[in-house]
C-alpha cells in the first residue's frame, strides 16, 4: 500500500512542518516495506528445501522475487534530498541482491550431487544474510538522518545518510 502524500517528499517542501510530515511519510513507507520484505522471506524460508536441485532453485528465485517486488515498493518512494543517496543505495541494494539470487537459482538448478547442493546451500545462507545486515544499515541510517529515534538498532553496519557506506552483493 502506497501512503497518500508522498508527493511532498522529495526536498520540494518549502516549510519545516512539510519536510517533517514528508520525512515520516517516507520512514512510514520504507519501514512497511522492510517489515512486509521479511515477512515474506520468513515464509519462504519455512518452506524452503535445498536438498534438491530443482526445489532449491524454485525457492531460491521465490526469494529474489520477495526482494524484487520490495524494491518496486522503494522505487515508489519519494526520498528526501537528505537521505537520496542512501535511498538510491538501499534499492540498488534490494536490485543486486535478486539478481544475485537468480544466478544463483540457476547454479542450484544445474547442481549434480549433494556436494554442490550443500555448497551452493551455504552460498544461499551467506547472500541472505549479507543482504540483511546490509539492509539493515542502510535503512537505520536513513532513518537517523531523518532524526527516527527508533532508528538505531544494535549491531547495524554503520552507513552515511548519503549512500557512502553502500555495498553491492552482485557478483
Amino acid at each position: 500500500m502506497l501512503l497518500s502524500g508522498l508527493g511532498a517528499c522529495g526536498g520540494k517542501a518549502d516549510e519545516p512542518a512539510d519536510r517533517a510530515a514528508a520525512a515520516k511519510a517516507y520512514t512510514a513507507q520504507v519501514s512497511k516495506v522492510s517489515r512486509d520484505a521479511s515477512a515474506r522471506l520468513g515464509q519462504l524460508a519455512d518452506r524452503s528445501d535445498y536438498r534438491d536441485g530443482a526445489t532449491a532453485a524454485r525457492s531460491t528465485r521465490a526469494y529474489a522475487a520477495a526482494i524484487r517486488d520490495a524494491a518496486r515498493g522503494l522505487r515508489a518512494a519519494r526520498a528526501p534530498q537528505s537521505v537520496a543517496g542512501s535511498h538510491r543505495a538501499l534499492v540498488e541494494l534490494y536490485d543486486d541482491t535478486a539478481s544475485s539470487l537468480d544466478a544463483l537459482a540457476t547454479r542450484f538448478a544445474a547442481a549434480r550431487d549433494a556436494v554442490d547442493l550443500a555448497a551452493l546451500a551455504q552460498e544461499f545462507g551467506e547472500a541472505v544474510q549479507r543482504y540483511a545486515s546490509q539492509e539493515s544499515g542502510l535503512r537505520t541510517a536513513i532513518l537517523g538522518a531523518l532524526g527516527e529515534a527508533s532508528a538505531t538498532s544494535p549491531g547495524a553496519a554503520p552507513a552515511t545518510a548519503d549512500g557512502g557506506a553502500a555495498t553491492s552483493m552482485a557478483r
